[in-house]
């Protein structure tokens, strides 16, 4: 993430066809413990996109329950000149992208770990990422439920919650990776798969 090697933005802006400077980039999954409440949830953030007047990059969700919920939902924002929206970007460029953001909306994963790494405002919706690392204590993140006036009332100020970077450890996990491989204890272990059944009768 902190690669001096990652691509420029104006590349990634040429390869996606990205007209405009300022961005925010949306990740919204579905939470598939509360599907029921998926097309509302999912509705409250395309109503708020529909009525901003920034830009944004919206990325595809996974491919859980619901997502075709919230692919149906973003139809309406596929004709709106201030709004992208690609299945999905290779890393590297999704890295440059994520790195120059203007903010973070939505429930992914990287909304907590990759931008606290760059220090970029997140918009965190709803419960999925309960539990997740610091949560709670990182100041980039601003936790918010499925409501347009919480998300209202954030953006006016969404700038102080720019951070410095944040370093979840040293950057060497590959060389403490490769030593572990490489010890004859880790080559001598048993390749042979085992079992451990559970006795549903007792």
């Amino acid at each position: 993430m902190l690669s001096d090697e990652l691509p420029t933005l104006e590349i990634v802006k040429d390869k996606y066809d990205i007209k405009f400077d300022k961005y925010a980039i949306v990740m919204y999954h579905p939470v598939t413990t509360q599907i029921s409440k998926l097309e509302k949830n999912v509705n409250t953030l395309v109503s708020f996109l529909e009525n901003s007047t920034k830009n944004y990059i919206i990325i595809y969700p996974n491919n859980d329950l619901g997502s075709n919920i919230i692919l149906n939902a973003y139809k309406k924002l596929e004709k709106k000149e201030n709004i992208r929206i690609f299945p999905s970007i290779r890393f590297g460029m999704f890295l440059t992208l994520l790195k120059n953001c203007d903010f973070v909306i939505g429930n992914s994963s990287a909304g907590i770990r990759e931008c606290s790494v760059y220090g970029i405002p997140t918009i965190n919706i709803g419960s999925r990422q309960s539990g997740r690392f610091n949560i709670f204590e990182n100041k980039n993140i601003i936790n918010v439920e499925n409501t347009l006036l919480e998300i209202d009332k954030i953006m006016d100020n969404i700038d102080k919650y720019r951070i410095k970077c944040f370093s979840f450890g040293k950057g060497t996990s590959c060389e403490f990776f490769i030593k572990i491989l490489e010890t004859e204890s880790f080559l001598n272990i048993e390749i042979q798969k085992k079992f451990n059944d559970l006795n549903r009768f007792d």
